[in-house]
């Protein structure tokens, strides 16, 4: 979607309340959305190397909220790229979800206000484990935001955490798994 047109959009959804074994890429070009999934309450099988999910986010593009995966059990990887002209207000990769491939993030928009960006969670205090069975990757560059939460809320990261901010402003940051490895710049 570029934003090149009149029309309003919805919510979008990358596959909703479905199986699928295919990859899933959203790229959205200067629109204005309310709130963009990945996938929602659904099963993604690719194979565990796959990115499986893929969302793009660009070109003065602003977003209400975005997921990557929502309620989701998915095997592949999943992969959020943000550039700097973009607004986007909450942003999580996974919430209440489990995955078997590698979560990254690549943040680089700035957001005035109360805005957050998490890395996973389980988005309730539901006390049911979500997982992230591969590695997380967290890259914060030229960015603000109010609030970032890595994995929190009962989300469970079985492989390895590596958080890089670079030339950013954040006011809180929290969710740092113990013994994960986390670099300010």
């Amino acid at each position: 979607m570029d934003g090149s047109t009149d029309i309003q959009y919805g919510n979008i959804y990358g596959i909703y309340h479905g199986n699928g074994s295919s990859p899933i890429s959203i790229t959205i070009d200067g629109a204005e959305l309310p709130v963009v999934y990945g996938a929602f309450e659904s099963t993604v099988e690719t194979p565990e190397n796959m990115t499986a999910v893929t969302i793009s986010v660009k070109g003065d593009a602003a977003v209400e909220s975005l997921y990557g995966l929502f309620r989701t059990y998915c095997t592949g990887g999943v992969l959020i790229d943000t550039e700097k002209s973009v607004k986007i207000k909450t942003l999580y990769g996974l919430s209440t979800s489990t995955i078997d491939g590698d979560i990254t993030e690549n943040i680089n928009y700035s957001c005035d206000g109360n805005t957050f960006v998490t890395l996973a969670t389980d988005g309730y205090y539901t006390g049911k484990a979500y997982t992230i069975n591969g590695d997380a990757v967290f890259n914060m560059k030229g960015a603000s935001a109010n609030s970032v939460y890595l994995v929190q809320n009962g989300a469970v990261l079985s492989k390895t955490l590596t958080a890089k901010v670079t030339d950013s402003k954040v006011d809180s940051l929290n969710g740092v798994p113990r013994g994960q490895r986390l670099m300010v710049t």
